[in-house]
């Protein structure tokens, strides 16, 4: 079932040579907001804190896969690492957000 996760290809290619993963429904955005759901819940549960812990590592390992973040090569060829980017907010966002709640 988690492999399957991996269907989801954003919603179609601006360009036919784009990669996955441009548009609104890209898999960070599902990610993400797995991961806020998640830590909502255990807030009010804490009896779910070690099963929200091992979701939300899990959210954590597939937001840092070169998957996700491969389409910043697409839009900023040049800076050669997600981290690098200024202008990747989006990813860094979430990706920031999620280990805070972690």
């Amino acid at each position: 079932a988690i492999s399957s996760i991996w269907c989801m290809t954003g919603g179609g290619k601006p360009l036919p040579s784009a990669p996955d993963q441009l548009n609104f429904t890209a898999i960070r955005y599902h990610l993400s907001f797995v991961a806020y759901a998640t830590a909502a819940i255990c807030m009010r549960t804490p009896l779910l804190k070690a099963q929200g812990g091992a979701v939300l590592g899990w959210v954590m390992r597939q937001l840092l896969s070169p998957r996700v973040f491969r389409y910043c090569d697409f839009y900023w060829p040049a800076d050669g690492s997600p981290f690098a980017c200024r202008e990747n907010v989006m990813w860094t966002g979430h990706l920031l957000h999620v280990a805070t709640l972690y």
